[in-house]
């Protein structure tokens, strides 16, 4: 491959990949990593702390921890989970894909999934 012809390839490979870094650097992640452990990022934090439903975040079940934590179930476009309160964030214990609310099937398969988990978190 002659120079001139590998710059050709190059350079648009370059501006992709330097596109789409930039793009999920200014895109508000659902979560964080922070000291090996998986966060609310800040708009699944707000959705968290907020005592109803947040865009794109449905909570289905709030419970306390055998530790005395606060927990939280949540279905969202972006991620679904449970997370728990620690430190100043929302600690992801389980975390799952992003769901279709659209989907009622996806919807209960889901929820119900998280339910499970929610229910045994609670009794360890």
């Amino acid at each position: 491959m002659t120079s001139r012809r590998f710059l050709r390839v190059l350079i648009p490979g370059v501006l992709i990949v330097s596109a789409v870094l930039v793009i999920r650097l200014l895109a508000d992640d659902p979560t964080i990593e922070q000291d090996g452990l998986t966060f609310a990022g800040e708009e699944l934090a707000r959705a968290l702390d907020s005592p109803g439903d947040g865009p794109g975040v449905r909570v289905i079940r709030s419970f306390t921890d055998p530790g005395g934590v606060s927990c939280r179930a949540f279905l969202g476009e972006s991620v679904s989970g449970i997370a728990c309160r620690k430190d100043a964030g929302w600690h992801l214990r389980v975390a799952r894909g992003g769901i279709d609310v659209s989907n009622p099937a996806a919807v209960a398969n889901t929820e119900r999934a998280l339910l499970r988990s929610a229910a045994q978190m609670q009794v360890q």
